[in-house]
């Protein structure tokens, strides 16, 4: 069914509308109304025909846009509210294949209500009830973060990498690539993953670690000579200035890698402050002098030698704190994995390019990397890895990805059953199967000029791709500087 019209009893949103005996809120449908109040009992008064609706004039699946246009301040948040149902508020709905029409003040069995705002804003979680699906820019770090309780950069950090995955899914979408190329929005197909330098201020961690993150910096550099001098040895010396410039990329990737690992793990203790400073212990008391460790020459190999053999006690009688060994060797492995077999195909030796597959893997280990410090330990802000698409976009490019990534994200979710929620939807045992009413609050913000053009044209060229079961009914809310 086509919400039509929305009516406003008297005394509600004198804000907006002034002072009313009872406001009508005409939305484009097959009808103009006009609705009054008799003993508290709202009806529908009159109604003309609307000579200026046509049927199906965008699609057959999209039933009708409406856009909420004005000033800052002037209570376009308050209406676009109203669509998610209010006790107060009373709406005209239109039947599709008749011309019959019918108010009521409850919309929870009619449609599926879907809310995308790029915006961080908690106070949507007042409005949450049965048939409204938040999607958010709020609600998505709290869902993409599983409700952590843990700051807000490393929240931001795995919303980034959530957030890329939904780009990656929506990318694999059949039609999709060729829908993005009749709207001109970028097409990529990999993930670049740089692997960010670390500057570690060396204050807070445990004293008797120390002495074993200055000597993986040692075998670092040991490592790193010694491979040189085999691959020259392979590889006769050839005339001055002839040399591949990518000559040597894949063993720089390689340690760069676990460098960068052991440094992150290292700035981790240290933002974790000088709770730990004396409460680091190796077993058996062994140093970087015993020969259990000093006999590893591998940078990799030494390091999970220390993971296993650590541990923090503010005794050595209490309970031991150990490191996430497994969590910290699995995002390892995954990335020197991924670090390519040949000096040519490495570009530039502190990033790695990678397939959609191998990109949501990382992310995923990575994902599972940082929440298992939460519990002991406090997470620094200084990202180790960064994920982003082979082509630069644009601002605008990346808000269109996130509108379209997250509502097909939500609907994979529909269609194969996995949708969690933390709100009153989940108690449904079913989405509604008629439409959906779908509300963007400023979707097109950071859009250039020519954007803004194209946007309802994406919107009707993609939307029936990734729903195409449903029939839509869009509202938009647009600002005049």
């Amino acid at each position: 069914m086509r919400l039509a019209a929305i009516y406003i009893p008297y005394g509600e949103l004198v804000h907006v509308f002034g002072n009313h005996e009872g406001f009508t809120l005409n939305l484009g449908g097959r009808n103009i109304y006009e609705c009054s109040n008799l003993k508290g009992t709202p009806f529908v008064s009159s109604f003309k025909e609307n000579k200026n609706f046509i049927e199906d004039f965008y699609s057959k699946k999209i039933t009708q846009i409406s856009t909420i246009v004005g000033a800052n301040g002037t209570g376009k948040s308050s209406i676009l509210n109203l669509f998610r149902g209010h006790s107060f508020a009373w709406y005209i709905y239109e039947n599709y294949d008749n011309k019959e029409f019918e108010l009521i003040n409850e919309t929870t069995n009619i449609n599926d209500i879907l809310f995308y705002s790029p915006y961080l804003n908690i106070e949507n979680q007042d409005y949450v009830n049965s048939n409204f699906k938040d999607l958010s820019k709020y609600e998505m770090m709290l869902e993409d973060t599983q409700y952590e309780n843990i700051e807000l950069s490393a929240q931001l950090e795995l919303h980034n990498s959530e957030n890329l995955k939904r780009w990656i899914k929506f990318k694999q979408a059949p039609e999709i690539d060729l829908s993005l190329n009749k709207i001109d929005l970028p097409i990529f197909d990999k993930v670049n993953i740089k692997i960010n330098y670390i500057k570690i201020t060396e204050h807070q961690t445990s004293y008797s670690f120390r002495p074993f993150f200055s000597r993986f910096k040692e075998l670092g550099a040991i490592e790193k000579d010694l491979a040189f001098k085999e691959m020259r040895k392979l590889i006769p010396e050839p005339k001055i200035g002839k040399r591949s410039r990518n000559f040597g990329n894949r063993i720089n990737l390689k340690l760069e890698v676990i460098s960068r690992v052991i440094d992150k793990v290292q700035n981790i203790l240290e933002m974790s402050g000088n709770k730990y400073l004396s409460e680091g212990y190796i077993n058996n008391d062994y140093t970087t002098e015993s020969p259990e460790f000093s006999e590893i020459s591998s940078l990799k190999d030494s390091f999970y030698w220390f993971l296993e053999n650590s541990f923090i006690a503010y005794s050595k009688e209490s309970d031991k704190i150990y490191f996430p060994v497994k969590e910290i060797k699995e995002l390892m492995e995954v990335l020197l994995s991924n670090v390519p077999e040949t000096d040519n195909d490495i570009e530039n030796w502190t990033e790695l390019n990678v397939s959609f597959e191998n990109a949501i893997t990382i992310i995923d280990t990575y994902e599972s990397f940082i929440i298992s410090f939460k519990e002991y330990f406090s997470l620094d802000r200084k990202i180790l890895l960064t994920f982003r698409p082979n082509k630069n976009l644009s601002s605008g490019e990346k808000s269109m990805y996130n509108l379209f990534s997250s509502l097909y994200d939500y609907q994979f979710k529909v269609d194969k059953n996995i949708i969690q929620e933390y709100n009153m939807y989940s108690l449904r045992e079913n989405p509604l199967d008629n439409d959906y009413l779908l509300l963007l609050d400023e979707a097109d913000l950071g859009f250039h000029p020519q954007w803004k053009k194209r946007f309802i044209k994406s919107l009707i060229n993609i939307l029936p791709i990734i729903f195409p079961r449903k029939k839509f009914n869009y509202y938009l809310q647009h600002t005049i500087l």
